[in-house]
């Protein structure tokens, strides 16, 4: 199933929140996509996605890392994920303020989980 959702989950989220994000045009809240998730697939005993065949689309986070608050698309199966293009300041890290620190480790993050995404499109684990 990562093939569909290639974003990290946390552990304290329920697995299949995700199929709810950004789905048919709405857009809720993490909260709501959980409430959903467990009424359909833990309540309702749905199967997961791809569990009766293989899913016709996947989700592209658009660059991002994948949650309900962040611009995100489902796409045809067979069509790539969108790119993202990162760039690192040239400056010294050590001189850097803690929030720019973030800001790199977040932008480092996104290129880990996009590289990941695109790396399923072509077939990698």
């Amino acid at each position: 199933m990562d093939d569909i959702y290639p974003y990290p989950v946390a552990d304290d989220s329920h697995p299949l929140a995700w199929v709810f994000f950004n789905a048919a045009g709405f857009r809720f809240d993490l909260e709501s996509c959980e409430k959903l998730a467990a009424h359909v697939f833990d309540s309702l005993k749905c199967g997961a996605p791809g569990s009766n065949g293989d899913p016709l689309i996947k989700y592209d986070g658009l660059g991002g890392m994948g949650g309900p608050w962040e611009a995100g698309a489902w796409i045809p199966a067979d069509q790539g994920r969108a790119s993202v293009r990162v760039t690192a300041p040239s400056v010294d890290i050590g001189a850097m303020t803690v929030e720019e620190r973030e800001e790199l480790r977040a932008a480092l993050e996104a290129v880990d989980v996009m590289e990941r995404a695109n790396s399923l499109d072509r077939g990698g684990e």
